[in-house]
Parts: C-alpha cells; structure tokens; sequence
C-alpha cells in the first residue's frame, strides 16, 4: 500500500482546525506574541506526533509471513518439503495438509521449519515420516509454553480410485447386505474437507441408472483384508430397488466414480422380526422389510385367548414397507402375531426367550406389558446358546409360585403387583411379590414371584400393576390362566 493511497484519519483534520482557530485568534504583536506562540507550538508538536502515528497505522502494509497467508502465527514460523510448493501446504487450526504435487514420487517427507515460542519438533517428524496408508499427529514441546498438538494430512495429486473386481459390483438385497468396492486410497488414512476439517470416514453416493436420480449418500469405511487389499465397505441401506447404480466414493475433497455399474437384484423377502406395539386410536401401522414383491398378497394375523384369530389386509408401500389400518372394534390387549404370505405363515427366527406375544395394543403410550407368566418348572437350558430362560405356561399349579416378567415403561423402579380375575365368578385378587426375584441373563431380565396357593382354582384374566399412590395397569396377559 502507498502513501497517497492513505485516507486521512478525521482526528487529523480536527488537530489542524484547532492549529489554524489558535493562530487566526491571536495577533503577532510585541505585547501578545510569547502567550500565542507557546500555545501554537505544543499544538503543532501534538499535531505533529498524533499524525505521525496514525499515518502509520492507516499506511502499514500487511506483514506478509515468509511461509504465506496460511501459517497461524504461533509453533511454526515456516514449514517448507523440498520439490513441494509453498502454497502447497497450508497450517490452520493445528491441522497440517500438504498436497503433493503431480508426479512426485518421494514416499518419506522431510520437512524445513522455523519454530517460534521455543517449540522444538519431535524427531519422528523433524528427521523424515513415511506418510502412506497413516495417520500422522504429534505435539510441538515448549519449555515456556503448552504443547500444541497437530496432525498431518498427505494428499496426492489422484490419491482415491475404485477397481473392478469379480463379484464385488453384484449384490443381493437383503438385511445387512454388505458392499466391498477394491479401492486404492494414497496418502494419509485422514484428510480435510473443503473448509479443512478433518474426515476420516468416506461416503459413497449413488445415482440409479434408469431415472438419473440420486438414492443417496451414505457413510462407509475403509477396511483392508488378510492380503493388504483396500476396500470401502458399507451395509446396504433399506430403500433400494434392483437395478443399476453408479458409484461414487467421497472422501474429503477427492471424488471416484465406480469403473462398472453397481448391479442390485432382488433377494429373499423378509420381514422384520420385532415386538410391536401401538396405541389404540392409531391409524396406520407400519411393518419393514426388504424384497416385499408387489405380487404377493399379505395379511397380519393376531390371536389370544379371547378373541378369535383376526387376519388383517395388509398395503404393500414400498419394497420395504407393509402398513395397515386397526379394525375399530379390534380390543386392546397382547397378541401372538405372524404376517401371512398368500396365507401361508412366515416362520419365525427368534430366540426362544421371547415371549410369543409380540403385538401390544395398548390404551395409552406409557402402559406397561405382561409379558411372561411362567413358573419355576418352566426353566428351559438349550444346547447352544446355553442361556437358561422360562417359557410361557397358562396351565398353572398351585403348588409353586407364579413369576411375571413385565416390560415397564419409563424404567420404572416401583415394585410389582399381580391381579388375577377369575373368568367365572368375577372374583379378583390383588397379590404382593414375596420379595424374592428370579433372576435370567445375568439379571437383566428379572422375574417377580407370587404365592398363589390361595388362588381357588379356575380360569384367570392376569394383568401386573406398578405403583403404589397412582397404579397403574398393564394391558391384558395374552393367555388364559388355568390355576389347578
């Protein structure tokens, strides 16, 4: 910047106004001419100095650093690697990125630095790193000040490329579908995005060949195999369709597009398996999967003890997605549910713990669940896995305890209580645990136990109850109790 590029600062002006309101109001004459003339030199000297000082503050050139604009003026004063460009490399918020120029070759990296503060670089740094395939950080040691930690970035010129591999651009929809693209990735295991935050994670985008419209962006993750080999993975998303997709991996600032189209075809239908609940008044429900054909006919089908089996149609959505509309008259309560393909069951895959009930209709958000009504005989220890649990029993004997197992909302802490209505008479009893738990999976599932030895025998309704100032009550139990 020049000088007569400087604008004038306003106090200047307003100095030199009063220099010239002093000198018109006094008369050189032998009988005034000291008083004034003092009084014009202190003011002239102030005038003098005042500009002096703002002239250099309003024409200072900005210092330009010997590294360049990028450095942060505190650990390095310069930071230079023979054959990379100044501007090639850049510090900010303690994140060092070098980019290495095109065909450069050399896999060790020497840097040349000026320190400030007393900072001394560590030697792994100072005397050479290779930088392929990691992740570099180190922290600048000042005896007078708090060490400052840094990471290296290394950014080739092409330094991310997907290959073709047999089999690894077809994949089968299904749950967790895995995708492994062979990838080459030069330089650093991080890198910076476009504001220079760090990334360590890629992304891969897809674009559907038949529309041209995206379905996507998703995170992924570098891993490598017992060989060495590079691949991005990730787990197939729901939502997908078959088809053809392109590929695009992002990581940071660098993009590589797929060499062949990603091929997506069509699994097995399935249906997650899931306890499901809802609140009455609800007007849909929905249900996920994957490979749900429009060809099929579903239908949802609920059952207890005190109702007769419900089939419920089923609307196909999507291709991972059934939902359907609650019947008005359908009770709130516990239900075994199944979905039915052309009215053929799918089988369940679940862990036998599970209680067969798995469709909770509740009256209200919060309410609770009796889940397992069982006894101590009911103990079950399967081969494998080798975790003893207590199956489901409506056919009581009064002669041991009753155990509940209750899904609370909330994680209430209350204690439990259990009411039985006998079904014939109308008769209800209310009864307190006997203080002793029973206890599965390392407790995490505990079973509150009742004596019922002065149940009179008959056929039961079972509802659990939490709470002592404002009870509240579980939904109907799915079964009908048989005490003998």
């Amino acid at each position: 910047m020049s000088v007569d590029q400087c604008i004038v600062p306003a106090s200047i002006l307003f100095e030199l106004e009063q220099t010239r309101l002093i000198r018109r109001n006094f008369s050189f004459s032998r009988s005034n001419l000291i008083f004034p003339l003092i009084i014009s030199l202190l003011a002239m000297r102030k005038l003098l100095l005042s500009s002096f000082f703002l002239l250099f503050l309003a024409c200072k050139e900005k210092q330009v650093d010997r590294f360049g604009a990028n450095l942060e003026p505190v650990g390095f004063e310069t930071f230079r690697i023979s054959g990379i460009p100044d501007e090639n490399i850049s510090i900010k918020n303690n994140v060092i990125v070098i980019h290495l120029p095109a065909g450069f070759t050399d896999d060790i990296l020497k840097p040349a630095t000026v320190l400030t503060n007393d900072f001394e670089l560590p030697a792994s740094i100072g005397g050479g790193f290779r930088f392929q395939g990691k992740e570099i950080t180190f922290a600048l040691e000042s005896k007078t000040y708090e060490a400052r930690q840094y990471t290296i970035v290394v950014i080739p010129d092409a330094n991310i490329a997907l290959h073709e591999s047999a089999g690894a651009y077809s994949v089968t929809i299904e749950k967790d579908a895995k995708i492994a693209l062979p990838v080459t990735v030069l330089g650093t295991l991080v890198t910076v995005d476009s504001a220079g935050n760090l990334q360590r994670e890629p992304k891969i985008a897809f674009v559907n060949r038949a529309d041209n419209k995206s379905a996507g962006e998703f995170p992924a993750e570098f891993a490598s195999d017992s060989t060495g080999r590079m691949f991005v993975k990730m787990i197939l998303p729901p939502g997908f369709v078959a088809g053809e997709y392109t590929a695009t991996l992002k990581w940071g600032k660098q993009k590589a597009v797929a060499p062949t189209a990603l091929r997506l075809k069509f699994g097995a239908l399935f249906i997650e398996e899931t306890t499901r609940s809802a609140v009455i008044g609800s007007e849909f429900f929905s249900i996920k999967g994957y490979n749900i054909s429009s060809e099929n006919k579903y239908e949802l089908l609920l059952e207890n003890d005190f109702i007769e089996s419900r089939k419920i149609p089923l609307n196909r959505k999507s291709f991972n997605e059934l939902d359907f509309v609650f019947p008005s008259d359908l009770p709130t309560g516990s239900y075994k549910s199944a979905i039915l393909v052309n009215s053929v069951a799918i089988v369940k895959d679940q862990f036998p713990f599970f209680t067969e009930a798995d469709f909770h209709y509740k009256e209200y958000a919060d309410q609770n669940v009796l889940a397992i009504v069982t006894q101590p005989s009911n103990k079950v220890i399967p081969e494998l896995p080798r975790l003893e649990y207590y199956k489901p029993n409506a056919s009581v004997s009064k002669t041991e305890d009753l155990m509940i197992f209750t899904l609370k909302s909330n994680n209430q802490a209350e204690r439990i209580k259990l009411r039985l209505i006998n079904i014939g008479t109308g008769e209800m009893f209310t009864l307190t645990d006997t203080g002793n738990l029973t206890h599965i999976f390392d407790a995490a599932i505990s079973f509150y136990r009742f004596n019922i030895t002065k149940i009179p025998t008959g056929k039961y309704e079972a509802y659990s109850i939490t709470g002592e100032e404002t009870p509240t009550i579980s939904g109907k139990y799915y079964q009908i109790l048989h005490i003998q």
